[in-house]
């Protein structure tokens, strides 16, 4: 869980419902954050089977490549770019 004060959060509830709701509701925020994560999304969608590197829906065959160069803009690239080369090796 990323939300770090979560138990602090629903136990400190007045009520039962409200102990309840801020469970749920905590769940969320965390899926939420998780959702937005740069390197999350990238491992959803990039994958390396059998010397082919998949990207969704799209396929290539790595089996004649010898570098791939990955180019990034923004605050989320280089969290981007070292899951790459991760998922990459």
């Amino acid at each position: 869980m990323l939300v770090k004060n979560a138990d602090m959060l629903v136990r400190n509830a007045r009520t039962p419902k409200l102990s309840k709701a801020r469970g749920i509701l905590v769940e969320l925020v965390d899926s939420a954050i998780k959702a937005g994560n740069p390197s999350s999304s990238i491992r959803k969608w990039v994958k390396v089977e059998a010397d082919k590197l998949k990207v969704g829906d799209y396929e290539v065959d790595l089996s004649g490549v010898d570098r791939i160069v990955a180019v990034g803009d923004g605050k989320a690239s280089a969290a981007m770019a070292i899951t790459l080369e991760q998922i990459l090796g």
